[in-house]
């Protein structure tokens, strides 16, 4: 939808932001700062909605029902229908952004990208792809097949719900099904409750990579590594394959 205005020529692009179209006040600074205030604003919303969905199942009037809330969480595949799902929950979760070929590259992953869902609603994601070559050899790397952890990720009101211990899970078993010696994934510095979670999941810290981030304060980032011990089964398999 264009407006056009006398005396002006219509076009699809102005050349700079000059003010906010929500606040006008002028410049860059006042775009991402009224970009922020919309996005803790669906945070707020969505802290809201899971409040009445408890409150629905716990409070009748103003007497108290012992009435258990029905809690079910699982995984799910990325498709074409919900792929712009799972980009709108990265542009919650994270501080970073991912270009359109990131979310195109999802739809060929398999198993290696999944939707976490609190009662079928889209809460959560999680997106690995296999460690590159020159990433393996490089230190402190040591030798084998390695998964790299590109986001994992759930929104803020659904953390109590053990949603990232489930999407965790499901990388952990998929190294030992498919033979990984180890998953990777980087963390920014000052993100400690990320840093514990992983901590406790194994993970330990074995470098710190400055200036990994661009255009977010701090730009840098651990790398964390938790080595997989194969099962049998993993064993078998791969000897299996091997022969």
């Amino acid at each position: 939808m264009f407006i056009i205005i006398p005396g002006r020529p219509v076009t699809r692009r102005t050349k700079a932001v000059k003010s906010c179209t929500k606040c006008f006040e002028p410049g860059y600074f006042a775009v991402r700062e009224c970009a922020a205030n919309e996005l803790e604003k669906v945070r707020r919303d969505t802290s809201r909605c899971l409040d009445r969905e408890i409150q629905g199942g716990l409070f009748f009037g103003n007497s108290f029902s012992p009435k258990m809330v029905q809690v079910q969480t699982e995984l799910g595949g990325i498709t074409k229908h919900n792929l712009k799902m799972v980009k709108r929950l990265n542009q919650v979760i994270f501080p970073v952004s991912y270009n359109d070929q990131f979310y195109n590259d999802l739809l060929k992953a398999g198993d290696m990208a999944k939707l976490a869902f609190y009662n079928d609603l889209a809460v959560g994601a999680v997106c690995c792809r296999p460690e590159t070559p020159a990433a393996v050899t490089a230190p402190p790397f040591s030798e084998g097949k390695r998964l790299y952890i590109m986001t994992l990720g759930c929104l803020a009101p659904y953390r109590r719900h053990k949603i990232g211990t489930l999407m965790l899970e499901h990388v952990l078993a998929l190294c030992q099904k498919e033979g990984y010696t180890a998953v990777t994934l980087h963390v920014q510095v000052n993100n400690e409750a990320a840093l514990d979670f992983y901590k406790k999941s194994g993970f330990e810290v074995i470098s710190k990579s400055d200036q990994y981030y661009k255009r977010i304060e701090p730009a840098d980032a651990f790398l964390l590594e938790k080595k997989i011990v194969p099962t049998k089964n993993s064993d078998s398999s791969t000897n299996k394959a091997a022969a």
